[in-house]
């Protein structure tokens, strides 16, 4: 998924169920409501119990889709939300798809009503459950960076496992230097040059880091940079850990240099196409540009997927013409960006 909606996310479960046999009885995963918790349930924290979180994305469009969530395992006892951190007393985001008759929002009770209507989700008996799945409601706003948070309570009395798992907006805060990368929340608003048909939807967005590639080639008799593919990873989010996909030139006899391709390091699915636009952003970045799928897939990754424009570009440009004094010399130049797959 990455976020950087990088949708980041995190979870975290603590609560004797046996002390609390009907809601968590802790609003957070704060360390002294943790501390509590394990105090009056005589049950420590335990490092693994086998427990997991799962989500379907990485990142989440404020006033958008919901986004599910799934615990993993036998237990008897959740605390669940979305925060900033662990210990906040802001939960953002609404719950929803669980099953009401084992789980329950804690609006009205073990004190959590100030924490958001909906955003904090707890058992409501103590009978076992399995790998149980909600739905996740962004908030209308912008949240920046958040982390699902739970603790889960093993059904054996064992203990308790937290979890975390981080989920990103996918409209992010201004940096430091006042430069954002931008987002754009509807086609409309995607600049005129590069903009897709109305009609698709985004289905994917990862982030790329890789390299330009040059080769030095004679023009007449000067020698030039001449940009002949690309070589990168990407990434559901800018925490760049586990790549999802690759992205690079595939030969072919009528395109100089290839074509840009994409395959998935998920499913082993392919895509190929040709720029059919190209917006120039800045001399000390490569352009953004709208590709036409030539080749697309109808299952996994890349199902559906039409067109790629390439946005948010950092660097990538070629070497100083001056360097390119050895025909067939090439140079990697380094880059990042953002790819959206469009159908």
């Amino acid at each position: 998924m990455r976020a950087a909606f990088t949708l980041a996310a995190a979870l975290a479960l603590a609560g004797s169920v046996s002390t609390y046999p009907t809601y968590p009885g802790v609003c957070t995963v704060g360390t002294s409501d943790v501390a509590a918790v394990a105090a009056n349930g005589n049950m420590g924290p335990q490092a693994n119990l086998y427990y997991t979180l799962e989500t379907n994305a990485s990142t989440y469009t404020p006033g958008g889709q919901p986004i599910g969530v799934t615990i993993g395992g036998l237990y008897a006892g959740l605390l669940l939300f979305a925060a900033e951190s662990g210990g906040s007393a802001v939960h953002v985001g609404t719950w929803g798809d669980f099953d009401t008759n084992s789980f329950q929002t804690l609006d009205h009770i073990s004190g959590c009503t100030t924490f958001g209507a909906g955003s904090t989700l707890g058992h409501k008996n103590g009978q076992i459950k399995t790998g149980k799945y909600f739905t996740w409601t962004p908030p209308t706003t912008n949240a920046g960076s958040l982390a699902f948070y739970a603790i889960v309570v093993s059904a054996n009395a064992k203990g308790f496992q937290t979890l975390s798992s981080t989920i990103s907006s996918t409209v992010p805060t201004a940096v430091a230097t006042g430069e954002a990368n931008i987002q754009f929340t509807t086609i409309a608003a995607i600049p005129e040059t590069i903009r897709p048909d109305k009609t698709y939807h985004r289905l994917q967005a990862f982030h790329a880091v890789g390299s330009q590639i040059y080769n030095c080639t004679l023009n007449g008799t000067t020698p030039t940079w001449v940009a002949t593919g690309a070589q990168a990873q990407e990434f559901r989010t800018t925490a760049l850990t586990s790549p999802v996909a690759e992205h690079f030139f595939l030969p072919f006899a009528d395109a100089k240099g290839g074509r840009p391709s994409w395959f998935s390091l998920l499913d082993n699915t392919f895509i190929t196409g040709i720029v059919v636009a190209t917006l120039p952003v800045s001399a000390a970045k490569i352009p953004w540009t709208r590709l036409q799928l030539t080749s697309t897939s109808k299952a996994g990754l890349f199902a559906g997927v039409k067109t790629v424009i390439r946005v948010n570009t950092e660097g990538g440009v070629a070497p100083a013409a001056d360097t390119c004094t050895d025909v067939g010399k090439v140079a990697l130049q380094p880059y990042t960006a953002d790819y959206w797959y469009f159908g």
